[in-house]
């Protein structure tokens, strides 16, 4: 057993989730419609990077309750990026007031529920990892 793939791998997948949402916080603010489609790019970019991420690491999995980790992480950012798609239909319609509001009120929720389960994904990993014996 080898905790680090999944430890590397939840890692990022928390990091591209933060960096998400940081990218959503910015395409709300410009009216520009260059700059709003470069930040849903790299949003996609994101997205697709944590798809083959999640891909990977599901194929790590040996242990019940790591799956069940990894369950409530998929859930949560099929939530979350319900949520963020709705902010952005509103943005790029220059509906700037909606799109913070809805952002405050449902698409922060799901992106605070999505971070939180990542973190735990992580943590649980970690202390997995520390668990098993060094390797010779």
């Amino acid at each position: 057993d080898d905790a680090m793939p999944g430890l590397s791998l939840a890692a990022r997948i928390s990091e591209n989730i933060a960096s998400s949402q940081i990218f959503l916080l910015r395409h709300i603010m410009p009216t520009n419609v260059t700059e709003m489609s470069d930040l849903e790019k790299r949003i996609d970019g994101l997205r697709e990077q944590n798809q083959k991420d999640s891909e990977e690491y599901s194929r790590t999995i040996v242990r019940a309750d790591d799956r069940a980790l990894f369950d409530k992480l998929q859930q949560t950012r099929s939530a979350y990026a319900t949520a963020r798609a709705r902010v952005f239909e509103l943005s790029r319609a220059n509906k700037k007031a909606e799109a913070e509001s809805y952002n405050a009120s449902t698409c922060r929720p799901a992106y605070e529920n999505c971070q939180a389960a990542a973190t735990t994904m992580f943590e649980s990993n970690s202390k997995y990892g520390r668990r098993l014996p060094l390797k010779k």
